[in-house]
């Protein structure tokens, strides 16, 4: 579908992009990841190996794509932050007279117009430190025709007694640990989502040069 096609695209895009932080074709890892104990270490290596001699090929005249047989596709860190873009647009064309409106998506938010309050639609910032539904507010922000994505810690990381992050690194093939939470504003909600999960598994520093080259 050109949806599909699109997401895939968004997914190869914000690979380049990011230098591989964020990458759309980590089904295989995630699926090792899956079971409570986890793959052992020659399975990560093995699975790293096929991902880096992965390809996926494009033809956007007619939206065929070609992939390799190492490549398993996963595409939540950029498909929801789209559908949170598409469901705004569909929202604009059925009621044209609307004056503002906010769509939020498991975090993924983009909001347009006027707000109720005036000033801007206030977004929350939950304690990353507390994964747990409705954890204190830590900071907020005011987006005007913008979006937000966070990517980090959340009650679905239990394993246990303790915490294990569900982003596995493209680079290492484990979970994520540095960085517990990433927030990022944009002016797209897949943009935004795509970033937030690329910023999780970079170093702040490194972050940061990421969002002021683009």
């Amino acid at each position: 579908s050109a949806d599909l096609f699109e997401v895939l695209r968004l997914g190869e895009t914000w690979r380049e992009l990011s230098r591989g932080a964020f990458d759309g074709r980590m089904g295989t890892l995630l699926r090792l990841w899956a079971s409570e104990a986890g793959p052992g270490p020659r399975a990560i290596e093995q699975a790293l190996t096929a991902l880096r001699g992965a390809r996926l090929t494009l033809e956007p005249t007619t939206r065929r794509v070609e992939l390799s047989p190492a490549v398993g596709c996963s595409l939540d860190a950029i498909a929801k932050g789209y559908i949170v873009d598409a469901a705004l647009a569909a929202a604009r064309r059925a009621v044209p007279t609307l004056d503002g409106i906010a769509v939020n998506i498991g975090g993924d938010i983009r909001c347009w117009g006027s707000s109720p309050a005036g000033g801007g639609w206030r977004i929350d910032l939950p304690d990353p430190a507390i994964p747990a539904e409705n954890a204190p507010r830590i900071d907020a922000v005011a987006l005007n025709n913008a979006a937000m994505a966070t990517s980090g810690r959340g009650p679905r990381d239990r394993r246990g007694d303790g915490y294990r992050s569900t982003t596995i690194s493209p680079f290492s093939g484990y979970p994520v640990h540095r960085v517990i939470a990433a927030s990022v504003i944009a002016s797209h909600a897949a943009d935004a989502d795509a970033l937030a999960t690329a910023c999780l598994l970079l170093h702040p520093d490194a972050s940061i040069a990421l969002v002021n080259a683009i």
